[in-house]
């Protein structure tokens, strides 16, 4: 079983299990993308509403000259940073299905596919990162947010979402057997409502973007976000963040 219900750990980049589930995890996420359309899942449940239009008022008020959107899905954060004047707009997902439908959709952004933990995947350092609802389903989060932290130039703004499920101050993590298949793991973790848990770690959001600011990172705006109802506290947080 790979370890689950843990707090925060360092990561062990070289651990031969966490990189085969990483791989896994992204034949997850590839197969997701053949299966939905993410963004129109997204944009049609009513509790997503709230947290949608928070990350769009972060990208409108930051966006600026070179903005990358790390795990871009359909590419709809692309193009409202395009929209708020980006000169440059680079989205990348894993899955070849979403960056296809994202290239019909935002002609005038650019589109990579690829792992965005690997490091050949982007090119130098970017004025605005922007990375909504990825690091849940990694197996290192920590490993994540590493990648993101070296994505940004000094004095650059990192946005980002993460859902914060957490019953305590710690992080936790599904356990997962690693003799899963891809489809087996789909229906555990998946996203878009494939997935009965809907990603691999609960975080506890504060404790999270406490861990980013320890990368040399300053907060400089954070919004916990209510569902739609409003019966659901605090379930979402979105941040932003100046790289020093």
């Amino acid at each position: 079983m790979f370890e689950g219900d843990i707090a925060i750990v360092s990561p062990t980049f070289d651990d031969e299990e966490k990189r085969s589930l990483q791989d896994k995890l992204n034949e997850v996420r590839k197969l997701e993308g053949s299966m939905l359309d993410h963004e129109e899942v997204l944009r049609s449940r009513t509790s997503h509403r709230v947290r949608i239009g928070e990350s769009e008022r972060c990208v409108r008020e930051y966006a600026c000259g070179y903005t990358m959107d790390v795990g871009c899905a359909e590419g709809y954060f692309c193009g409202i940073a395009k929209q708020a004047g980006a000169e440059r707009v680079v989205g990348i997902d894993i899955s070849p299905n979403k960056i296809e439908r994202a290239r019909l959709r935002h002609p005038d952004c650019e589109f990579l596919t690829g792992d965005v933990i690997q490091p050949a995947v982007v090119e130098a350092p970017a004025d605005v990162v922007l990375c909504f609802e990825v690091l849940q389903h990694l197996a290192s989060y920590l490993q994540g947010i590493l990648r993101l932290s070296h994505m940004v130039k000094p004095g650059g703004t990192l946005i980002l979402s993460v859902p914060n499920l957490s019953p305590d101050l710690g992080h936790r993590q599904t356990e997962i057997d690693q003799g899963l298949s891809v489809e087996q793991l789909l229906r555990l973790v998946g996203g878009g409502g494939l997935g009965t848990r809907n990603g691999v770690w609960y975080f506890h959001a504060p404790l999270l973007f406490s861990e980013i600011e320890a990368l040399g990172f300053s907060s400089i705006r954070t919004a916990p976000i209510d569902t739609f109802d409003g019966q659901r506290k605090g379930v979402w947080w979105v941040g932003c963040f100046r790289k020093s």
